[in-house]
């Protein structure tokens, strides 16, 4: 039938309607498949950064609050990064590149470093920096209050 006699009910779709939508399918999911990588590094190392911020910052508090100095250490010389609070272990995310700058006052070296988290509310300072593909991140450690915080790495 040609196209001026089609009745209101012939429904459907031409083939030039559907190939138009493939092709705009295809071009938003190759837009995204880009996209999800770098987007994965960026959760596993915001993830990271927060536990590790968590950590610090529970130790900050606890050393004011229980009247004792706290150390915090980074050992990287296992297969997986750990962080070791007094008796407490704590595995880290082994696909995340890490350098940890800490005090060589409490032996701080290539493979294991330290922070102290003094009763008084100060701290030894530091920072660990978190990289994996483009993402990257700080925490960082202030000497003179002890604070935690996470920040932001330019590109």
């Amino acid at each position: 039938m040609s196209r001026a006699g089609m009745i209101a009910d012939d429904r459907g779709f031409t083939l030039l309607e559907l190939l138009v939508a493939l092709t705009l399918l295809s071009i938003v999911s190759a837009i995204i498949l880009a996209w999800l990588p770098s987007m994965a590094d960026r959760l596993a190392v915001d993830r990271l950064a927060s536990q590790i911020e968590l950590v610090l910052s529970r130790a900050a508090r606890d050393a004011r609050s229980t009247g004792s100095d706290q150390i915090v250490a980074l050992d990287l010389s296992g297969q997986a990064p750990r962080l070791i609070i007094g008796n407490r272990t704590i595995d880290l995310d082994p696909s995340i590149d890490m350098k940890w700058v800490g005090a060589t006052e409490l032996g701080s070296n290539s493979e294991r470093s330290a922070v102290a988290f003094l009763a008084t509310g100060g701290a030894s300072g530091g920072s660990v920096a978190l990289h994996r593909g483009q993402a990257r991140t700080t925490v960082a450690i202030d000497w003179l209050t002890g604070g935690v915080r996470q920040e932001a790495v330019p590109r």
